[in-house]
């Protein structure tokens, strides 16, 4: 018994020496490469006119003037089309003429000046980005459509990720 139970162990020991032996690590230059390309398709390239639109498009009808209502089609198409800051920082100073004052918080009144400013001088995504962050933040929490506490995290990354 004891000379079948070491003839096993020894034959297990055999298989796994032998298997072992076969496996083949990839080299580090493959592991950079393929550590690039995952990293480079994992994160999509995010676009600061889709991010503007899909603010726009989860801001309730209640939240909008009249005026923009009327022009919110056009206006959610044309941002998501714009690539440029300056005309990223004008959709951004429009969309917050168009957003009611009583869906502001108390806080926007003393930075909304510096805001249009800086909206219409933006000369990169990066100020973009920022501006179009601190503009949803000052937005009140009950101005926006249900969905929008799913989408947030999600478009929030993608603003963090542009503010780099």
């Amino acid at each position: 018994m004891k000379r079948a139970l070491l003839f096993l162990t020894l034959f297990i020991g055999t298989c796994l020496v032998s298997y072992s032996q076969n496996l083949t690590l990839p080299k580090t230059p493959d592991l950079k490469k393929t550590g690039e390309t995952v990293r480079k398709t994992a994160v999509p390239t995010a676009n600061m006119g889709n991010l503007v639109g899909e603010l726009t498009n989860n801001l309730s009808d209640n939240t909008l003037t009249d005026e923009f209502k009327k022009q919110k089609p056009g206006f959610t198409n044309e941002t998501v089309k714009t690539t440029d800051p300056a005309g990223l920082g004008n959709s951004l100073a429009t969309l917050s003429n168009g957003i009611k004052p009583g869906s502001m918080d108390a806080g926007w009144n003393a930075v909304k000046g510096k805001f249009f400013k800086d909206a219409k001088s933006a000369g990169s995504i990066k100020t973009v980005a920022g501006l179009a962050g601190q503009l949803e933040s000052h937005i009140k929490p009950d101005s926006f459509k249900g969905t929008w506490g799913k989408a947030r995290p999600v478009w929030q990354n993608a603003l963090k990720t542009l503010s780099k």
